[in-house]
């Protein structure tokens, strides 16, 4: 004989199995998004305060000072920030009763219970998505701090071009190599882990070479 208690112990252990890759695919893919949407808001940032040299030095002119300046900055990063946690909170809670109707599609048994969605999952999410944006806003808050009231408004000087050393080249492309074969070694094996690991490192990778591909375009464009 067996017990009702003892076939819902095993049931249940059947379904966190199952789930289990569920859960580590998961937290992969928001490890890379958190670090997509880090440098995304650094560049959007960068961009922002590049654009607004004049502006900032006009508030520098009339007697803001740097505080002021990079607290106006940060501030700005920190509602962006609240308000694209919040949509993606809200968003978050569709994708799970999504994902709950396509696993039982596929014939996937999940306990008949409503969605748990505790205050601390709330309280994690708004923390980490205000704490990434304010992070990746840091440099670009810096650089708005620095602008010199008098140069920025008579004339807009650009940033010298360097180029990336040889070394760090070879190491980012063998960053991008390892990733491929991580990529082809854990789909081979079924190991989402590896697969994540490898398209991190082809993110690192391709992140670190976007800069110096953006030089060489821009050597090219003002090449005669």
């Amino acid at each position: 004989m067996v017990s009702g208690q003892t076939v819902a112990g095993e049931l249940s252990t059947a379904v966190n199995n199952q789930l289990s890759f569920i859960s580590t695919a998961l937290l992969i893919f928001a490890l890379i998004s958190l670090l997509v949407g880090a440098f995304t808001i650094f560049n959007t940032f960068s961009i922002t305060v590049g654009q607004r040299t004049r502006e900032l030095a006009l508030l520098r002119v009339v007697g803001a000072s740097r505080r002021q300046l990079f607290r106006s900055v940060f501030g700005e990063a920190a509602v962006i920030g609240l308000t694209a946690s919040l949509v993606g909170l809200g968003l978050g809670v569709v994708a799970a009763l999504g994902l709950k109707a396509l696993l039982g599609a596929f014939g996937v048994a999940l306990p008949r219970r409503r969605l748990v969605f505790e205050a601390r999952t709330a309280v994690v999410a708004i923390a980490v998505g205000v704490g990434v944006t304010l992070f990746s806003a840091i440099v670009p808050a810096r650089r708005a701090v620095r602008i010199a009231p008098v140069a920025a408004l008579v004339q807009q000087s650009e940033e010298p071009i360097t180029a990336m050393p040889r070394g760090a080249v070879v190491r980012v492309r063998l960053i991008g190599l390892a990733g491929i074969a991580l990529i082809v070694f854990g789909a081979s094996n079924g190991s989402i882990a590896l697969v994540g690991v490898g398209g991190l490192a082809i993110l690192i990778a391709t992140t670190s070479l976007a800069p110096l591909l953006a030089r060489h375009c821009r050597t090219r464009s003002n090449a005669p």
